[in-house]
């Protein structure tokens, strides 16, 4: 039988092993998989340098875009604005609070510290300074030293004679408790426990707030402070209250103005200056003698 011709022949239908050689340029599930893996890395790079870089303008938003923060380590009291005299009025507490605050956030070594405080202290708290400088070998010591020369050194009994000299007067309940924890915190750390500071504090009150407030429902300051504002909010409403109705009384029951009526002289008087002035008897003239 002849054979068909080409254009009758039928075409056939490739197989899978004829496909092959065609996928072969293209991409497979893994390789996506790690296409889009890539992206969302480098995604999450760029947004966390982004987020860093805001984060660092809003904390020093006057810097200029070369400058650096913090560093993480090495740091320096450069940038510390607290300073130190050495006067009576100034206090050591506050001022020692302050840069240890600032050692604390900005990383600075116990070295670097001891070798930057120059830079926090003027006047005579410099020329102190320059003087145990060469013997003080760590951080402690400075701060030791710092209360010893210019802190309240003085005794706990002397402590507790001022402490119970001056009880509350008039003065507002917070700025009173922050003066007597104040003292409080002169005396050693292990000395009072804060129920016998709760204690000594709170029999020194006004009377008008211990009226008002109970002892057993104060387990802390912070909820003494917190009775004894809303006490002080209540007798000032009253208060005002009473001046206010005292002064409408006042008002409403005032008699009302009356002319003031003016003297008049007595009759006599009047009569006497209306009348004229006497006249004196004139002497006789004498006689004119003939020649």
């Amino acid at each position: 039988m002849p054979p068909k011709s080409r254009r009758n022949r039928r075409v056939s239908t490739p197989t899978r092993d004829d496909l092959e050689p065609a996928r072969e340029g293209s991409f497979t599930r893994d390789d996506v998989a790690t296409l889009v893996d890539s992206l969302q890395r480098s995604q999450t790079n760029a947004f966390r340098e982004l987020l860093e870089s805001v984060i660092t303008t809003s904390r020093h938003p006057s810097s200029s875009t070369t400058s650096t923060p913090f560093p993480v380590e090495g740091g320096n009291f450069s940038r510390c604005k607290a300073r130190f005299a050495g006067n009576a009025e100034e206090s050591i507490e506050g001022f020692i609070d302050a840069i240890e605050a600032y050692k604390d956030c900005a990383n600075i070594s116990d070295d670097n510290a001891i070798r930057g405080l120059s830079m926090l202290l003027t006047h005579s708290a410099a020329d102190w300074w320059q003087g145990i400088k060469p013997e003080t070998t760590s951080w402690a010591e400075v701060l030791d030293s710092l209360r010893h020369t210019y802190g309240d050194n003085r005794a706990p009994p002397r402590i507790y004679r001022d402490l119970f000299a001056t009880p509350q007067g008039d003065e507002n309940t917070h700025i009173f408790v922050a003066k007597c924890r104040a003292l409080l915190a002169k005396l050693p750390r292990s000395e009072l426990a804060e129920k016998v500071q709760l204690d000594m504090v709170y029999g020194l009150l006004n009377k008008r707030i211990r009226k008002r407030v109970k002892r057993e429902e104060c387990a802390t300051f912070k909820i003494l402070l917190q009775k004894a504002r809303a006490v002080e909010e209540s007798l000032n409403e009253s208060t005002n209250d009473t001046k206010a109705a005292a002064a409408s009384k006042n008002v409403s029951y005032a008699s009302p103005s009356r002319p003031v009526a003016v003297s008049k002289p007595p009759r006599a008087a009047a009569s006497a200056s209306a009348a004229p002035p006497s006249r004196e008897p004139r002497a006789p003239l004498p006689r004119r003698l003939d020649r």
